[in-house]
């Protein structure tokens, strides 16, 4: 989803009965300088866009274990879930972790959470797989072949002129 130039996305398998993403507050792991972070601090409504073959009944909201209420549905889109909060009072610059129950009139039930926070900064952490990622290989393979053929000169050199000594 895109809520007010934020861009927000989940992975799903597609097994599942109820698809929610939670278009804001954003997921701190996912903010990148690009986008207008500021905003985040100036929203009035926690917002989630839930897709679900059967009417949703329920959409609890939670902010670090504390109950906030039932967000309801929005009037312009029925996928829209939205609930009241005060921004600033979570702006103090930690992550804050945000929990969302969704149920269906089919008993379906999904939970999720996100880790966020309203700070502008970016939160960068370095998993083994943004770590490959972010290496330029052809130099870090060129550094092992360009050692290894130093080496066998330095060897066929040592071994030519030790022949050249003794002859």
């Amino acid at each position: 989803t895109i809520d007010s130039g934020i861009l927000s996305f989940e992975d799903f398998r597609f097994d599942q009965p109820i698809y929610p993403v939670i278009s804001n507050p954003k997921a701190a792991k996912f903010k990148t300088p690009r986008e207008p972070l500021d905003r985040l601090s100036q929203s009035t409504h926690i917002r989630v866009v839930v897709f679900s073959k059967w009417p949703i009944v329920d959409v609890n909201v939670s902010i670090d274990s504390k109950y906030l209420g039932n967000a309801i549905q929005s009037i312009d889109n029925k996928n829209l879930y939205v609930l009241p909060w005060d921004a600033n009072f979570y702006n103090d610059g930690h992550l804050h972790k945000l929990k969302i129950e969704i149920k269906d009139n089919q008993n379906n039930k999904i939970k999720t959470e996100n880790e966020f926070s309203l700070s502008t900064t970016t939160i960068t952490v370095w998993t083994r797989s943004k770590f490959v990622l972010s290496i330029h290989w052809p130099t870090i393979w060129l550094l092992p072949i360009t050692g290894a053929l130093c080496l066998y000169i330095i060897v066929f050199m040592f071994f030519r002129y030790s022949v050249k000594r003794t002859a």
